[in-house]
């Protein structure tokens, strides 16, 4: 299902731009992290013989946890996004979407799949 979401999501992009779609990953944890680990491979499984251009970025929230940390990465997300598009964002587990939120004026009608998220409700999106 989550393939399925983000194939028709770049395929309507790349109809519209003629061009690679460039997808952003971003991931609550960081790399060597089991979870987020399985989580991106499963990615990679999925989309290793499609023509894409790529970012994963990790939040690596699971070691870093005040307040001014989660103020920073939404600065530095914030000047990321403004000077660059995505044609898709997938992120994963309740911290990378919480940032999506955060950001979302910029990222405007840019989809975003999620996975991993604990006790969902829509009001999260």
């Amino acid at each position: 299902m989550l393939v399925a979401l983000f194939w028709s999501a770049c395929a309507w992009s790349e109809l519209t731009l003629a061009q690679e779609p460039k997808v952003l990953v971003v991931h609550s944890y960081h790399q060597g992290f089991f979870w987020t680990d399985s989580i991106q491979r499963g990615i990679d499984q999925q989309l290793d013989d499609r023509e894409l251009d790529m970012r994963v970025l990790y939040l690596d929230s699971k070691r870093n946890q005040s307040e001014q940390f989660f103020t920073q990465l939404e600065s530095l997300y914030r000047t990321k996004l403004s000077d660059e598009r995505f044609d898709a964002i997938l992120v994963t587990d309740n911290n990378a979407l919480e940032l999506m939120q955060h950001l979302a004026p910029l990222i405007k009608d840019t989809p975003v799949i999620f996975c991993g998220i604990n006790n969902y409700r829509p009001s999260f999106h």
